[in-house]
């Protein structure tokens, strides 16, 4: 993993400046689907946060950064960020799981504060498709901490997923780049393939699981009332 990466928090913010820019997909509400993130900002808002334009304000806090920009918000504490590294991969995240649930279960229009702000860099190239199947790896890995750690959710019988509120980058390295790790001779160009039977799925799937165990850990540690199994 590339040590030129920087990491900050300062106050309300948690940034992440990567190397350069580089190509992902974001679920945020700033900068998200399929672009390109040089800056990633996840910015602490209390739990009684109450503004009508979350863009327009999380635009105003990233007015300083470099961009391009995804920009996410949390009620977490960021500075108990937690991190996964392996191989190809490196996850930051800010865990806060108020509000546990599990995605097939009981619905509400609101179910309460608790995100899980997922930040992950990956030392291999990903195509569009890629980039999707490894938001789907994370996510698999995510919800597979969770289990782990047994925290109940809040909607129906069993563990918990996530929280309603969750969000992700996935950052990849530009196309134009080869990872040491792979044979030049196999290689073709991006993968369309990030799941976890590939050495940058597998990665990533083991840097998320590591962060997130450590997250819910500490959350559990903070807020003993949080229920499990």
């Amino acid at each position: 993993m590339a040590p030129d990466h920087q990491l900050t928090v300062e106050g309300d913010r948690m940034v992440l400046v990567l190397d350069r820019p580089r190509p992902c997909v974001a679920s945020t509400i700033v900068g998200g689907g399929i672009g390109t993130v040089r800056t990633w900002l996840n910015l602490e808002v209390p739990l009684s946060y109450d503004r009508v334009d979350p863009v327009a304000h999380l635009k105003e806090r990233a007015d300083d950064l470099e961009g391009p920009i995804v920009a996410t918000m949390t009620a977490a504490a960021v500075d108990r960020w937690v991190e996964g590294r392996q191989g190809l991969a490196w996850v930051v995240a800010t865990v806060g799981v108020s509000v546990p649930l599990a995605a097939a279960g009981s619905w509400e229009p609101h179910h309460g504060p608790g995100t899980i702000n997922i930040a992950a860099v990956l030392d291999a190239p990903l195509d569009d498709a890629g980039l999707v199947n490894a938001v789907q790896t994370l996510t698999e890995a995510k919800a597979q901490a969770i289990a782990d750690a047994g925290l109940l959710a809040t909607n129906r019988d069993g563990v918990a997923t996530g929280t309603a509120t969750d969000s992700v980058l996935v950052a990849a390295a530009p196309i134009r780049s080869r990872p040491d790790a792979i044979d030049p001779s196999l290689w073709d160009g991006p993968s369309s393939f990030a799941g976890p039977a590939t050495r940058v799925g597998h990665d990533l799937a083991m840097a998320t699981h590591t962060a997130i165990t450590a997250g819910v850990a500490r959350w559990l540690a903070d807020h003993p009332s949080t229920g499990t199994r």
